[in-house]
C-alpha cells in the first residue's frame, strides 16, 4: 500500500515538472522508475528478447552511448549489438537519442517500422539544450 502512494506521488512529481519545463507530453504514456537509464534501457532490451521470443538487434546511429553497445556484448546471443543499416526492422530494437551525445542532433529513428524504438531523453533538459518542442 504505502509503496503504491510513493510511486503515486513520484509520478505526480515526474508530470508536474516536465508540464512546468515543457520538454515531455506525458498524457496517455506510462512512466517507469528505475535507478538509471542505463538500468531501464538495458532491461528494456531484456524484455523485448522474452515477448518476441527471438533475439534482439540493439541498434543505434553514430556517434551513439557506448552502454547500447556494451549491453550486446553481455548477451549476444540475446540481444546482440548491430550497427548495419540494412536489418529486417522486426529483429531491431533501436534507441533514438534526443539530442545525442555528444553532438547534440536531434535524431529521428532509422528502423521508423520497427515496434522497439527507445527515446532516450535524457540529455533533454533546458540545462543541457535549447528546448524547441515536445518530445
Amino acid at each position: 500500500q504505502r509503496d503504491n502512494i510513493l510511486a503515486y506521488h513520484l509520478r505526480q512529481a515526474i508530470v508536474d515538472i516536465h508540464a512546468q519545463v515543457g520538454n515531455a507530453v506525458t498524457d496517455g504514456y506510462q512512466i517507469v522508475i528505475g535507478d538509471g537509464a542505463t538500468q531501464l534501457y538495458c532491461g528494456l532490451a531484456y524484455v523485448a528478447h522474452k515477448l518476441e521470443g527471438k533475439p534482439i538487434n540493439l541498434f543505434a546511429k553514430e556517434p551513439f552511448y557506448d552502454g547500447y553497445k556494451n549491453w550486446g556484448e553481455l548477451l549476444p546471443s540475446v540481444m546482440p549489438f548491430n550497427g548495419s543499416y540494412e536489418q529486417d526492422p522486426s529483429t531491431v530494437l533501436e534507441y533514438v537519442t534526443i539530442p545525442n551525445n555528444p553532438d547534440g542532433k536531434y535524431r529521428t529513428p532509422h528502423y521508423k517500422t520497427s515496434k522497439w524504438l527507445v527515446y532516450d531523453l535524457v540529455y533533454d533538459w533546458p540545462s543541457v539544450t535549447n528546448i524547441t518542442k515536445n518530445a
